[in-house]
Order: C-alpha cells, then structure tokens, then sequence
C-alpha cells in the first residue's frame, strides 16, 4: 500500500514543508459528452457512474438524460456510453427502450420510459468475482411516483409517495438489468448523487447520499433530527439487499454559516483511505427579474474530505476549493457534479463531472447555453496532497514501520529541485552507507530509491524511520516493493 499524506499517519516530524491540496487539470477539449438526441435535449447528468473494466479495456458511463430544460420533467432516461480512451464516447444501439417510437438508443430499462417508476440517477458498481455472474454489476438508484405542485407548476419530480424510496437491481453486463423484488431498500429520498464503495476491513457496503426520511404519505419529516436536508448519510450492507438506518456524517458547521449546503458527496476508496469529493452549495439572494421576488440561488463546487473509516471526516486544504467552476464565458460556470466516483487507471486519477452555466435554481451566469454536459479532470496518481518545499531545505520524517519489500519508491515533483532518502534505525539516527540516497530530480511518477548502487534491502533492516531532505520539490507519496536490484523510474 502506499503511503500518502492526506492525513499525518505517516509523518512523525517535519519542518519547512507545507501540505497542498492539488486541484486537477480539467481537459483542454471538454465538454468530452454533450447533448446530442432528443431525449438528451434538457441535458446530461453524471451523478451516475463511470468505470474503466480492465477484462474489456473499455471505459462505460452510466448517465441520466432529460428531454426538457433544468431536469423539471415527465421523462428521465437512464443513458449508457463506451470509450476505448475516456475521452471519445459513443452511444451503442442498445434497442432495449421504445423511446416515443424510436427504438434504436442507447436507454437502459429505467424510468417511466421503460415502464417503471420515474428515477433518479444510476450509480453503478463492478465486480468482476462475484460468483453470481449475473450479480456482477451491481446499481443503486431512488425511484418516485408522486407529481407535485413545486416550482408552481405539476411535475414529476423528486417527491416521495408511500412504496418509493432507493431501489436496487444487478446485470450482468451493465445494460440487461433485473430489479430486485423486494424494492424499495430503503424508504427514504435522496435527490442528489450517490456513491457506493466497499470496506474490504468491514466486509460491507457503504452507500452515501441524502437520505432524507419521510413518512408514510410521502410528507416530509421536519424534525432536523429526522430531515437532515442537504448534508450527507450514509447506509451499509452486506449483501447490497438489506440496508441499515441511514445516519448523518457530514453538514455544515458553524464556519460554513448558514448560505452553505452539502448537495452530495462522491466517495473513493483508496490507499487506505475513504476521500470524498464534497458538493458545496454556496447560496446566495437572487432578485427574480420576472415577477421581482427574491429567492435563494448559487454555484456548486467541490472540496476534498477524507477519512480512515468512512464515517468520521476531515476537511481538507483549509476548505479551499477542490474542483473549481469554470469562468463567466466557461460551459461550466454555474454548477458542477461529480460522477459517484473517481476512476483510477495507471498513472492517472480521473474525475468526471456534470456542468453547466447556470446556477442551481436555473439562473446562467451569463446568457449562455444551460443545458448540462459532462467534462473530465485529472489527477497524477496518488496527486490529491503532496508534502512542498521551497528554496528552503525541507524535512520529513516518517513514523517507526515496517519496511515491506526490497525497494523503496517515490512519487515525486522535483522539477528544478531535489529529494534525498536517508534511512535510520530504530534510535531515528542514520545506517552507515544509507545517509543519503542518490539525488531524485525531475518530474517522477515511480522512482527507485538508490544508494550508490544499494538498494534499501542492503541495509538489512525490517523496520525504521525514513527522512525526506527535499529542496523546491513536491512529495506525493512513497512505497515499498519487492524487486531486483536494477533501477528503474517513470517519468512524467
């Protein structure tokens, strides 16, 4: 496992380094999928799933797709696209859904178009050793039947009846789909995105989103113990069918004041940690230029919030922005979502998301299309926070462990600069001959640790403490391997 630094697990001491969380690189060419069919005129929403399946070498992405403008619809379809390259999708002829008499599309059989209950968005996970084949994907979605009169007008939309609330169903491919028949799950709403991952220590499943309660006849609990509203929940289960009472996890405090909403959370189970990529809602009054009234609006943008055990969590950066909205001329100014996870693939972390120019309540930063798109942004691996220096020479100091193979790697930026390796004991002093390891300079994604041709299963030592002496460098995080004795890097 590697060795990061969202936390201090493994920093015993350091002086003249700062941890920085890194924002990622949205890709020069988004919008990488766009409104394009007329089920898809109202705009596309990630707050469903993507996925790379390794057996296929194939990226798929599970997105929701409305025919009429700001998702305040009678129609929601549940849409599927493949890659080779994450970038270029396309939409394969599923001929599954009649759609108003059209049969060639690419949607699943979701929604009141498939003849079911209307949905929300479909959060998909993969398992390739399921020993049910036919359990092998696995999605998570919230269903309702009620119409409402909300936004002034009858719709379909995010309003619980008795016998709605999250469902469950399982493929064996992703795009043949089986409801389970004892849905729903859970009776609750959620109107947001979810995320699914599984706790290998706990052996469960671990859903998050809002999972608001309701009662019996669809009114809303008002309770705040009862009705968190926008914060985050989250539910477990063993075997996906049986799900426990939702319980709050995450909402804002007192330093976020009252004009901060949580509107969702995606979750990545990763090296050892639970990070979450956190919806923030920044409310603000909008004079309505109509009818003059004013109402409460805002942007949605993303923080980073980590934990060891998916249940308590930590802000990161200082509350600093994660993933930015674009600016005023940008497709995604007003508002962005997350998909329910990041995909991770070689050297890359990759963050899809749904975006538009308009704020939440519909209002565009400008006078520009308001139809949702789904762009991309990426990480380096392992890139979430790394440890900086300056011109200053700075120090880590690991905690006392376990050296768990032959080599020790880095991953690192030292673009400009340097980082040494000293290893020492279990008195913290220096072993002869491993005072400092051959200088790591350059831009590094994998680096071997050297001391002038020894490598660290020379030292002979099971456990100590590592020091990082580092000069305008960025670390992000080390390892160790079992190897032979030749070097080898890979550089960015």
């Amino acid at each position: 496992m590697r060795k990061l630094f969202l936390d201090n697990r493994n920093i015993w001491k350091m002086s003249n380094l700062k941890r920085v969380m890194n924002q990622p690189v949205k890709y020069s060419g988004n919008p990488v999928l766009e409104p394009r069919n007329i089920w898809e005129k109202g705009g596309l929403m990630i707050n469903g799933s993507p996925l790379y399946i390794p057996e296929e070498k194939k990226f798929k992405l599970w997105y929701a797709a409305t025919e009429a403008d700001a998702f305040v619809t009678e129609v929601i379809s549940m849409c599927y696209a493949t890659s080779d390259d994450g970038i270029n999708f396309e939409r394969p002829n599923l001929s599954i859904v009649n759609y108003k008499g059209i049969l060639e599309n690419n949607i699943l059989p979701f929604g009141i178009i498939a003849g079911q209950k209307n949905q929300g968005e479909l959060t998909v996970i993969y398992e390739p050793n399921d020993p049910n084949p036919a359990r092998r994907y696995k999605a998570i979605f919230f269903e309702f039947s009620g119409k409402s009169a909300i936004f002034g007008k009858e719709t379909q939309w995010f309003w619980p009846q008795k016998g709605d609330g999250m469902s469950v169903a399982f493929s064996p491919d992703g795009i043949r789909w089986k409801r389970y028949e004892k849905n729903p799950v859970l009776p609750t709403l959620s109107d947001t995105c979810h995320s699914v991952v599984y706790d290998l220590h706990c052996k469960r499943y671990m859903a998050y989103g809002r999972f608001r309660k309701f009662g019996s006849n669809g009114e809303w609990l008002g309770n705040r113990t009862e009705d968190w509203g926008r914060a985050v929940a989250y539910t477990t289960s063993k075997d996906f069918t049986n799900w426990s009472e939702p319980e709050l996890v995450l909402e804002p405090d007192v330093e976020d004041g009252s004009m901060i909403n949580f509107y969702g959370m995606s979750v990545l189970h990763y090296e050892g940690y639970f990070i979450g990529l956190l919806q923030i809602y920044h409310l603000m009054e909008w004079l309505k230029p109509e009818d003059k009234n004013i109402t409460l609006t805002g942007n949605v943008d993303l923080q980073m919030v980590v934990s060891t055990n998916g249940i308590a969590w930590q802000r990161l950066g200082n509350r600093a922005t994660f993933l930015p909205n674009g600016y005023d001329e940008d497709w995604d100014a007003g508002t962005l979502y997350p998909g329910s996870n990041p995909v991770v693939l070689d050297d890359k972390i990759m963050i899809y998301y749904c975006a538009s120019a308009r704020l939440h309540e519909g209002e565009t930063t400008i006078n520009k299309q308001r139809q949702f798109s789904i762009g991309l942004a990426t990480l380096r691996r392992d890139g979430f926070v790394s440890l900086d220096s300056g011109w200053e020479e700075g120090m880590l100091m690991t905690r006392y462990g376990a050296f768990s193979g032959g080599d020790l790697y880095v991953n690192t930026d030292a673009t400009g600069g340097v980082i040494q390796i000293t290893i020492c004991g279990s008195d913290a002093n220096p072993i002869p001959g491993f005072e400092r390891s051959d200088p790591i300079t350059g831009d590094q994604l994998k680096s071997k640790v050297i001391w002038q041709g020894k490598r660290l299963a020379d030292a002979n030592y099971k456990a100590g403490f590592l020091r990082f002496i580092m000069r305008r460098a960025k670390l992000y995080s080390f390892w160790f391997e079992t190897g032979t004795s030749d070097q080898s890097s890979s550089r960015v």
